[in-house]
């Protein structure tokens, strides 16, 4: 069975706007995210083999685009606050550079995981309240915990080549090849580097 790309919008459109929405909580950018996402799901359609698979797919394009959109923003709003190390006395702060770009990257990671890590990580709870709120046994969120982390580390790592101290601290970094996402960041909350170490 071969799809086309009007059936899949007849279909799926309101999906991957749930979706987009949900990742950017703002209409009008939605909105003009599913144009984006619809156009790379016409160029892309021909590679889906199996039809009962296509929305993975979907959300793999609409996924990437919303990266992509904050990778964007990161550009344009560039905003470097260094700050003095207490070690080296040196005024560049690699943890608050890189902290500040994954905080974009983890609005990218698929709800479930994106949710235990923002509750643990950014909001501080304790691991128990985690899995209380999301209704999973404490080894259930520890293991969504864990696999967030890994997935942004993955994703710094695919980036940067990040240098560590012993505490786990970023001490230098630079970007692979045209890879230059890690060192534009924009203002955003702070996520802890030392975490994605190991």
């Amino acid at each position: 069975m071969n799809l086309s790309t009007e059936q899949v919008w007849k279909d799926f459109r309101s999906q991957v706007r749930r979706f987009l929405l949900h990742r950017v909580r703002d209409e009008a950018l939605a909105d003009d995210l599913l144009q984006e996402t619809f156009i790379r799901i016409h160029r892309g359609l021909g590679s889906v083999r199996d039809p009962s698979r296509i929305m993975p797919w979907l959300s793999s394009v609409a996924r990437n685009v919303v990266t992509d959109h904050y990778r964007r923003e990161s550009l344009n709003n560039k905003i470097l606050r260094p700050i003095p190390s207490k070690e080296t006395g040196s005024t560049h702060n690699y943890n608050q550079e890189l902290g500040q770009w994954l905080s974009v990257v983890v609005r990218t990671l698929p709800d479930k995981y994106r949710r235990a890590f923002e509750l643990a990580e950014i909001e501080g709870r304790k691991q128990r309240d985690v899995a209380a709120e999301l209704g999973l046994s404490l080894s259930g969120a520890k293991s969504r915990i864990q696999r967030a982390r890994a997935m942004l580390r993955k994703s710094l790592l695919d980036c940067c080549e990040v240098e560590f101290d012993r505490r786990g601290n970023a001490v230098n970094y630079r970007a692979h090849g045209e890879c230059d996402d890690c060192s534009t960041v924009p203002a955003e909350s702070l996520l802890p580097v030392s975490q994605l170490k190991h």
